[in-house]
């Protein structure tokens, strides 16, 4: 396995691991940009720290939350074309 390949399933599991701790709701994508700041933030905060270990556990947690946010996008998207789709 690559690195890419090995962070891709780094940033899996802690979205499985999200899923389990809140669940896989939709949530408003104001809520999600929150989140993401939050986790930046705490990712800034581990660097100027220079808590090497945690800044990447931050790093992998924010990617996860980004992920989520495209999730969350992207099915808001097709709802709104499924909903064209059934008035046309």
């Amino acid at each position: 396995m690559n690195d890419f390949d090995k962070i891709c399933q780094e940033v899996r599991e802690e979205r499985e691991r999200q899923i389990k701790k809140w669940g896989d709701d939709a949530h408003p994508e104001s809520t999600l940009l929150i989140v993401i700041g939050e986790e930046f933030g705490e990712a800034c905060q581990a660097f100027n720290d220079r808590d090497s270990e945690n800044y990447r556990v931050e790093l992998v947690q924010l990617a996860a939350c980004c992920i989520k946010a495209i999730q969350a996008y992207d099915a808001r998207q097709k709802n709104f074309e499924e909903a064209l789709e059934m008035k046309a």
